[in-house]
């Protein structure tokens, strides 16, 4: 969802919409698209009508930064709104790099002589990439002007439309330089709507600039080797991935101001920020390609060098679990000493803790859903229910042989309705799981009236609990709100997960819901024959008890610690077969635990 602004008929001077904020520009933007295309049109109306419009927003230096010296290559990418109405094949919008002081509203003249460069806006196989291309940021790629002084990066919010292509290889997305001919189009397509460009970055050309040899070179290593020595086969692990950086030795200003930041795509949407860890590990990664990045800035009282990234890009064939450690939950080096999270007063963070767990044995679509042995569905509710109240929640259960729908909603809603501010909420399910059949991406929960062919009326969808987080979140002011779902295909439900555990302090504090579930999305729930009882639920109820204390914090548990004692055990125990997965659906805020036997 955008961040709001208030949109008016004042905004229409794009000048007024530019601020600088360290380096690139964050620009106010409408409620929704539609508010966009309005504005866009209203701006636009005293020319004529036109037939699509972009609206830069989060743009980012990936090559170069802010200030250079004369000629350095740079690259920008930025996300934007954009909406085109078609008609032709081929559309493009123009882009300059002009001085600080050049008017938006060129004339000839300074059309003439300013470098104008283009970017693929629509292409004839646009349809063909998908919502994720279409998703993907827009990528500009130029070299600074020769001539120190600080320049404005603009971009023409009107997009050209063509019947036949440019003469450039660039794809979609993707940046050129014109063939003067078809430089002198995009020059027109600025003149034909004047008013409508947009800055979407400054930058500052001096001769002064350190030169390239002196920026820090970052040297990476994985598992303490050259990543490329290193085997990544993924699965069962018993160490996490470990990336670590250094500084080369031909670096020879004052090392203790270097800083790092580091990001690992596509898990971490930007950079984090600027640290002297010099270390990283990774106990859980999804199979398929990553790039982990890492990037080195010396400060002085004179200056501010970044490094260009170093990069490494792998391929897990099979997702990657491993043993999880304090570096792993805390992103602390190795080798750091083991310190005890900040004292909370425990019995202080919830004003009252509430559980409901549900579990049900017996479907009338016997087709589609096998009964459960009653025997294991109670070991599970019992298990459950034994580790919820030794950490202080009130437990009801629902547990027979017949569930129906209307059952669990009507017990979602008395939860809710119970709860008050500044409680926590606990939701167990033990069921059947199972995709939509015309909707694989979107899940369900089985109840005992559920007929799996007609799954939207007469099952319980896996993110309609979010609409009872909520009512609690937002109606009833709780502190948070769990969700754990013993049943397949349940992590068709969530988000991606970010386990990084902070001061204690500010875990307990803010709101938030998530979604702990049995696996991910295409993997099947297993009970154990040893166990007797469900592999998830056996080594959630383990981890509640006291087990997943994994940072020493005095036996306070926090859900990242508990999530990560559960995926493992649960990977080990199956052979990777099944992985947990935690999901963030709302907040910041983390449930903590501290059961009775460590109070």
């Amino acid at each position: 969802m955008l961040p709001a602004y208030h949109c008016s008929r004042h905004d229409l001077d794009v000048a007024s919409f530019e601020k600088h904020v360290h380096g690139s520009y964050q620009v106010q933007r409408p409620k929704t698209m539609r508010a966009l295309i309005v504005t866009t049109v209203l701006m636009l109306a005293s020319v004529s009508a036109v037939a699509g419009g972009i609206y830069v927003r989060e743009v980012q230096f990936v090559e170069g930064q802010a200030v250079v010296a004369p000629g350095t290559p740079i690259k920008l990418e930025f996300l934007a709104e954009d909406y085109a109405y078609g008609g032709k094949l081929y559309a493009y919008v123009a882009l300059a790099v002009i001085p600080e002081t050049e008017s938006l509203r060129p004339n000839a003249a300074a059309l003439a002589r300013w470098p104008i460069y283009g970017i693929v806006f629509a292409t004839s196989h646009q349809d063909v990439a998908g919502l994720t291309e279409g998703a993907a940021p827009y990528s500009f790629a130029f070299r600074a002007p020769q001539a120190p002084g600080r320049y404005k990066v603009v971009i023409n919010r009107v997009p050209m439309f063509r019947d036949q292509q440019f003469r450039t290889d660039a794809g979609y997305k993707q940046s050129f330089v014109p063939h003067p001919g078809d430089r002198n189009e995009l020059a027109a397509s600025i003149a034909q709507y004047p008013g409508v460009l947009q800055v979407i970055a400054q930058l500052e050309v001096t001769s002064t600039l350190v030169t390239h040899e002196e920026a820090p070179s970052v040297y990476l290593k994985l598992n303490g080797r050259i990543p490329s020595d290193v085997r990544l086969p993924g699965g069962l692990q018993t160490a996490p991935l470990t990336f670590s950086w250094e500084v080369g030795p031909e670096f020879k200003k004052d090392r203790t101001t270097l800083l790092y930041r580091y990001r690992l795509l596509p898990e971490d949407d930007d950079w984090g920020a600027w640290t002297s860890q010099k270390q990283v590990s990774y106990a859980f990664l999804l199979k398929g390609i990553h790039q982990f990045q890492v990037q080195a800035k010396y400060t002085s009282a004179a200056k501010v060098i970044e490094s260009p990234p170093a990069k490494y890009q792998f391929n897990l064939p099979k997702d990657h679990v491993s043993r999880p450690t304090r570096e792993t939950l805390t992103k602390a080096p190795f080798g750091s000493a083991a310190t005890a999270g900040p004292p909370i007063a425990f019995d202080q963070v919830y004003a009252k803790s509430r559980a409901l767990l549900i579990g049900l044995w017996k479907f009338d679509d016997a087709a589609h859903l096998p009964q459960f042995d009653e025997r294991k569905i109670a070991a599970d509710i019992g298990a459950m229910k034994t580790a919820l109240t030794r950490n202080g929640f009130e437990v009801v259960t629902v547990m027979r042989d017949r569930v129906q729908r209307e059952d669990i909603v009507n017990a979602l809603s008395a939860l809710v309705d119970a709860s008050g501010r500044d409680d926590r909420l606990f939701v167990y399910f033990s069921t059947h799981g199972f995709p939509d059949p015309t909707l694989p991406s979107d899940a369900y929960l089985a109840t005992s009236d559920c007929q799996v062919m007609q799954a939207p009326v007469r099952c319980l969808r896996l993110n309609d609990l979010e609409t009872h987080a909520e009512r609690a979140l937002n109606g009833k002011r709780v502190r948070q709100v769990l969700f754990a779902v013993d049943s397949c295909f349940s992590g068709l439900g969530i988000a991606r997960k970010s386990p990084v555990v902070t001061d204690l302090t500010r875990l307990a504090v803010p709101q938030g819901a998530f979604m702990l579930t049995a696996g991910m999305a295409d993997q099947l729930a297993q009970i154990d024959p040893t166990l007797g009882m469900s592999t998830f639920t056996h080594y959630l109820a383990e981890g509640l008890s006291g087990k997943a204390d994994l940072l020493g914090n005095g036996g306070l548990i926090t859900l990242s610690e508990l999530f990560v004692y559960v995926q493992y055990k649960v990977a080990e125990k199956t052979g990777a077969h099944q992985i947990p997965m935690l999901g963030r659906m709302k907040g910041d805020g983390e449930m903590l635990f501290l059961p009775a036997t460590s109070r």
